[in-house]
C-alpha cells in the first residue's frame, strides 16, 4: 500500500491540502467558542456591574439631598449601605469618589479599587469588571460610585469551555486530516493492486494470444489491419509487420477469386448494417499454398472517430479436408443405402424419419408418402402390433441394444406380407431413435411351409436316423432333390455344408461307445440350434453330417459356418466334458442357374472338408467354402 501511494501520489497531495484545513478547523473550534463566550459574558458582567453602581449612586444621591455639605462625612450611613448591599455576583468591592475623582475617605467597601482616574489596564480587563455611576445633585455631579467585580468565575468557565472545545477541535482536525488520508492511501493500495493485476492479466493475455492456434486481429472499416497476433507468421507465412505495411493487399488481395466477393460483402455489411462477419474462405500463403481460413467478428466500436472490429481467424484446412472426406463417405453410404436390396429405416417419435426406396417398395408406397407421414403402426398387422410396439419401446428405453424378430405387415394394397426386422437405438438430431433394416421374407416363409409340410410327410417313412433324430442318407437325398426343384422355381441360392466330427474313434476308444453316441447327439443338437427348421439336416453315416439350406443374397457360407463354429465353441466352454468336440467343414454353393445335382454338391463339399481336415492335421488353416 505504501508503494502504491508512493507511485500514485494522491495521498501526498491530499495531505498538503488537508493540513491547513485541519489547522483551521482546530483553531476555529478550539478558540472561537471560548473567545465568543468570554466576550459576551464579560460584556454582560460589565452591564450588571454598572447596574449595581447606579443603584448605589441612587442611595448616595439621597445622602446628598439630606445633607448637601455633609454627605461626604457621614461614614456611618455608608456602613449602613454596605450592610444592605447583597449582590448576586462576586463583587470585589466598591468605593465613592468626589466630584474631582478623588477617593472619599471611609467610603470604601471590601477590596475597593486603589487606583483612580486611570481605568483598567488590558491585563486587568481579564481579571475584573469595573462599573461606575455618577452621583447627581441638582443636575450636578457631586461624586462617582465605582463597583469592582471579579472575573474569576468567567475565567474558569472560559478555560473549561476552551479545554472542551480544544478536545473537540483536535478530534475533528485529526479526523478531517487522518480519515481521508487513510481512505485515500487504502484506495491507492487497491488501485496499485488493480494496476498490477491488470498488468499481469495483460501479460497473460499477450502470452495467450501468442500461443493459441487462432489468430486475433483488429481492423478498421477500410480493411486496414491495426493489430494481428504474432502466430500469423506460422500459419500464413507473413509477419505482422508485413501485414501492417501492406494495407489490405496481403489480406483481401490474396483471397481466392471465388471467395473475394463473399468475404468483402460480409465485411462491409458488418460496418454498414451491423451484420455478422462469419465467413470461410481460401487464401494463398506466402509460399503459394492455398489454405482455408474461418473469420468471425460480431460488433464494431468507435475510437478517435474511426470504427474498428476485433476478430478471430482459424486455419481450417485440415477440417475442410475431413469434411470433404466425410461428404464423400456420406455420399457413398447414401448411394449404398438408397440402392440396397434391403429396406432401411429410422423411426423417431412414432414416425418414419427416413426410409430408403427398397423399404417404400416393399409396402407399395413412395418415399415421400412415408417420411414424416407414416409410422410403423400404419404398416403392421394389428394382431402383431403389440409385439412390435413393445420391442420398439425396449430399444428406445435402452433395455436392449439391438433386436431381430419377425412380424407380419400390410402393404398399400392390403396384402399381408412376412417381414424380418433388425433394429438398434441411435441418437438422431439430438433425440433417441431406432435405426434398422427390414427384409421381405414372404417367399422364404412360403418355401419353409412347403418344406415343413414335405418333411412332415417323410417323417412317417424310414428316412430318419434313429440315434440323432436327423434325416438319414436316404431321407436327405429325397428331401434335397425336392428342395433343389423348389429353389430352382424360386430363383434362390442353396448352400450345402458337409460336417465331419473330428476324433470320433478316440472318443469311442477312450470314453466308450455310449459317450460316442452322446457326442453324435450333441452334434445333432448343435445343427438344430444353428439352422432353421426348414433347413435339411442329416446324418449321412458314422461321424458325417450334412445341411442343405436356402439363403438370400444377404447370407453366405462364411456366415453360416461361422455361426456353427461359434455355437460349437460355446458348447465346449460350458459342456463340462472331458473332451472337446471339433468339426471339419466343407461347403458348396448352388446358384439358381446352376445344374449341379445333389451328388455333385456333396462331392464338392466333401472334397473341401477333406482338404480342411488334412490341413488341420498339418497345422494349417484353410477356408471351408469354394473360391478360397
Amino acid at each position: 500500500m505504501t508503494q502504491g501511494s508512493g507511485n500514485i501520489g494522491i495521498g501526498r497531495q491530499l495531505s498538503r491540502r488537508l493540513l491547513p484545513l485541519s489547522a483551521g478547523i482546530w483553531l476555529l473550534i478550539s478558540v472561537f467558542p471560548p473567545l465568543t463566550y468570554w466576550i459576551i459574558e464579560h460584556h454582560n458582567l460589565q452591564h450588571i456591574t454598572a447596574l449595581y453602581a447606579e443603584d448605589l449612586a441612587g442611595k448616595f444621591r439621597n445622602f446628598a439631598l439630606e445633607a448637601p455639605e455633609l454627605w461626604k462625612y457621614q461614614t456611618y450611613k455608608f456602613i449602613t449601605i454596605t450592610k444592605e448591599f447583597h449582590p448576586i455576583i462576586e463583587v470585589t468591592g466598591f468605593s465613592v469618589l468626589d466630584e474631582k475623582g478623588e477617593l472619599i475617605s471611609g467610603y470604601q467597601y471590601m477590596n475597593s479599587w486603589k487606583k483612580h482616574r486611570g481605568g483598567l489596564t488590558f491585563k486587568e480587563e481579564f481579571n475584573f469588571s469595573l462599573g461606575s455611576a455618577p452621583i447627581l445633585f441638582n443636575n450636578r455631579q457631586v461624586g462617582t460610585v465605582e463597583v469592582l467585580v471579579s472575573d474569576a468565575h468567567l475565567k474558569g468557565g472560559t478555560i473549561i469551555l476552551f479545554c472542551f472545545s480544544t478536545l473537540i477541535g483536535t478530534t475533528l482536525a485529526v479526523l478531517v486530516y487522518r480519515y481521508p488520508i487513510r481512505a485515500v492511501r487504502k484506495m491507492e493500495g487497491e488501485i496499485e493492486e488493480l494496476i498490477a493485476a491488470v498488468q499481469k492479466s495483460e501479460e497473460k493475455y499477450r502470452s495467450l494470444i501468442g500461443n493459441i492456434p487462432d489468430i486475433t486481429w483488429t481492423a478498421d472499416s477500410e480493411g486496414n489491419t491495426i493489430f494481428i497476433s504474432p502466430n500469423l507468421a506460422r500459419v500464413y507465412g507473413y509477419t505482422p509487420e508485413e501485414i501492417y505495411a501492406s494495407g489490405t493487399s496481403l489480406r483481401f488481395g490474396r483471397i481466392h477469386p471465388d471467395d473475394v466477393e463473399r468475404v468483402t460483402g460480409a465485411f462491409e455489411s458488418l460496418f454498414a448494417h451491423k451484420g455478422v462477419f462469419d465467413v470461410e474462405y481460401r487464401i494463398q500463403r506466402k509460399d503459394g499454398e492455398w489454405i482455408w481460413f474461418y473469420d468471425r467478428a460480431t460488433e464494431t466500436y468507435e475510437r478517435g472517430g474511426i470504427r474498428y472490429i476485433d476478430g478471430i481467424s482459424t486455419e481450417i484446412t485440415d477440417r475442410k479436408g475431413v469434411e470433404e472426406a466425410l461428404k464423400e463417405s456420406e455420399t457413398k453410404f447414401r448411394n449404398l443405402v438408397e440402392k440396397s436390396l434391403i429396406g432401411v429405416y429410422i423411426i423417431q417419435d412414432g414416425m418414419f424419419r427416413y426410409v430408403n426406396p427398397k423399404l417404400a417398395e416393399i409396402f407399395g408406397w413412395t418415399v415421400e408418402e412415408m417420411v414424416d407421414k407414416k409410422g410403423p403402426a400404419d404398416l403392421v398387422l394389428p394382431g402383431d402390433w403389440p409385439m412390435v410396439a413393445e420391442n420398439l419401446r425396449k430399444r428406445l428405453a435402452g433395455e436392449i441394444k439391438s433386436l431381430c424378430y419377425e412380424f407380419r405387415g400390410v402393404t398399400r394394397e392390403k396384402r399381408v406380407i412376412d417381414l424380418e426386422v433388425f433394429g438398434s437405438q441411435i441418437i438422431y438430431h439430438g433425440s433417441p431413435a431406432v435405426i434398422g433394416t427390414l427384409l421381405d421374407i414372404t417367399a422364404r416363409k412360403r418355401a419353409e411351409q412347403v418344406l415343413a409340410q414335405q418333411a412332415q410327410e417323410l417323417r412317417s417313412m424310414s428316412l430318419i436316423d434313429e440315434l440323432t433324430g436327423l434325416y438319414n442318407r436316404r431321407g436327405f437325398l429325397t428331401m434335397a432333390e425336392c428342395q433343389l426343384k423348389t429353389m430352382a422355381r424360386m430363383d434362390k441360392k442353396t448352400i450345402l455344408i458337409f460336417i465331419d466330427l473330428d476324433g470320433m474313434k478316440r472318443i469311442n476308444d477312450t470314453f466308450g461307445h455310449n459317450e460316442g453316441d452322446a457326442a453324435l447327439k450333441e452334434v445333432a443338437f448343435l445343427l438344430r440350434e444353428t439352422f432353421r427348421e426348414s433347413d435339411i439336416a442329416a446324418r449321412l453315416g458314422g461321424d458325417e453330417f450334412v445341411v442343405l439350406t436356402l439363403v438370400d443374397d444377404t447370407e453366405s457360407s462364411e456366415i453360416l459356418t461361422g455361426r456353427l463354429e461359434q455355437n460349437l465353441a460355446r458348447r465346449n466352454a460350458y459342456s463340462g466334458k472331458d473332451y472337446q468336440l471339433s468339426f471339419s467343414l466343407g461347403a458348396s454353393v448352388k446358384d439358381p442357374f446352376s445344374h449341379s445335382s445333389i451328388e455333385e454338391l456333396l462331392e464338392e463339399a466333401d472334397s473341401l472338408m477333406y482338404q480342411r481336415k488334412k490341413a488341420k492335421k498339418a497345422g494349417h488353416t484353410i477356408a471351408c467354402y469354394p473360391g478360397d
